[in-house]
């Protein structure tokens, strides 16, 4: 029987519309990754486009693209990652080397991005009229209503991706070697196979790594634990960190010694509020985490070692409540990071919320417009000034954050000032200090 013919394939991680690209530090598109990992194990050959690549030491690049107008608030859009004219670019390039592929695979990591993608395949099919195109990821998969009727003559096919779920991700298809690489705890077939994988990217440059499940440790307590084991065992001298799936309930003596032990260095803590966790309990779970993360491991409050992440824009919050969780969590922590809470499609809450959802475009659903603040009954405006008091309260001196629950004098008036409200920045007094 005669080998199967090697195929062309070329896969793109699209640019994006957005009004900010958090955490582009930490973005990789590994599904994408895994596929080509698999069909070049396939014998095929593949070739990637990576609109949103980070640089060492540079910014993605980012070029306005519009504004949009939301409840009376008017928005600057831009278009982070590749320019179209870049894209044609490197189509050109390997238009020069006679190579066309026979697919193209693009991925989607956002719902709401899909206007980028759309604009995308407008210009790979004045290249390539015939050529089957596929798109997966998050949009297709919560939204394949939507894509079939904006993306006619695209298909959405998965099997590739389900074929290629426990492959590594291959860093070979880009030019330059990432300085992160995203990881899937869960996905290996064994802790030893993940750690093959983590020492491989990291003889080749990579210095930090996460892992991008859900929840770590996960149900398997004991897989996270071999994997950090064979990480000191084999003397990796790598970074970890926890970017937001970790719980503060997770944690114990022995598993904090460990991650410090294999290379972890930040945490980002999940906010298990939002999963219905009682408050009040929730708060000395964070008291617990963080003195063992300091006796065990090391990790300082105050610092960058340790963040608590809080969802805001949740439907029916009271910002009132929101407030003092984030006042009492920086008292504990040190430091907070608000995360917009983003209505995902075909879950039980965005069903519970379909009727008023429905009346937004898919586009405006991104989290970072707060798209609940109407039926919370708030505005943007008041959510912005939540995010003022965030980065208030995250004001470091001399390195440290500077706790605002203390006894000093400057606490006591700042308390005052938080109670008084005073810290909304009112329009008439405010004009009235202005020169005239």
């Amino acid at each position: 029987m005669s080998p199967p013919k090697s195929r062309k394939f070329l896969l793109i991680n699209p640019s994006i519309y957005d009004l900010r690209f958090d955490w582009s530090r930490w973005h990789q598109p590994c599904g994408l990754l895994q596929i080509g990992k698999y069909l070049k194990a396939e014998g095929h050959d593949v070739r990637l486009i990576d609109c949103l690549q980070p640089i060492r030491g540079k910014r993605i690049q980012r070029t306005k693209l519009d504004t949009i107008l939301v409840n009376d608030s008017i928005f600057q859009r831009w278009h982070f990652g590749w320019k179209w004219e870049q894209i044609e670019k490197r189509i050109n390039e390997l238009r020069a080397e006679r190579w066309k592929p026979d697919a193209i695979y693009i991925t989607s990591l956002m719902t709401f991005w899909w206007e980028a993608i759309r604009d995308l395949v407008t210009v790979l099919r004045n290249f390539y009229p015939r050529t089957r195109i596929v798109l997966g990821g998050v949009y297709p998969q919560y939204c394949l209503a939507d894509a079939k009727k904006h993306f006619r003559g695209v298909k959405f096919d998965t099997e590739i991706g389900k074929k290629a779920k426990s492959k590594p991700t291959d860093f070979s298809l880009y030019d330059s070697v990432p300085h992160f690489a995203g990881l899937y705890l869960h996905r290996s077939r064994s802790a030893n196979q993940l750690v093959n994988e983590i020492e491989e990217k990291s003889d080749s440059g990579v210095r930090e790594f996460a892992f991008f499940d859900d929840e770590i440790p996960g149900t398997f307590t004991s897989r996270f634990e071999q994997v950090l084991d064979l990480i000191v065992e084999r003397q990796l001298s790598i970074k970890l960190l926890v970017l937001g799936n970790l719980s503060p309930h997770a944690l114990n003596a022995n598993l904090v010694a460990k991650m410090r032990a294999a290379g972890y260095r930040q945490f980002y803590f999940r906010d298990d509020i939002a999963l219905g966790a009682n408050a009040n309990a929730d708060l000395g779970a964070y008291k617990k985490a963080v003195a063992l993360l300091s006796e065990y491991g090391g990790y300082m409050p105050y610092t960058q070692d340790i963040t608590a992440m809080v969802l805001v824009g949740v439907p029916g919050e009271n910002l009132k409540n929101v407030v003092e969780r984030i006042v009492h969590l920086s008292d504990i922590v040190g430091s907070v990071n608000l995360i917009p809470f983003q209505p995902t499609p075909g879950t039980s809450l965005y069903k519970q919320h379909q009727a008023y959802l429905d009346a937004i475009p898919l586009e405006l659903q991104n989290g970072k417009l707060f798209p609940f603040a109407q039926y919370n009954g708030y505005t943007f405006a008041d959510y912005q000034e939540l995010i003022r008091l965030a980065a208030l309260l995250n004001s470091k001196f001399h390195g440290t954050t500077f706790n605002f629950l203390g006894e000093e004098p400057i606490a006591t008036m700042v308390r005052k000032s938080i109670a008084e409200e005073s810290w909304r920045p009112r329009l008439r007094e405010t004009l009235q200090l202005l020169p005239k």
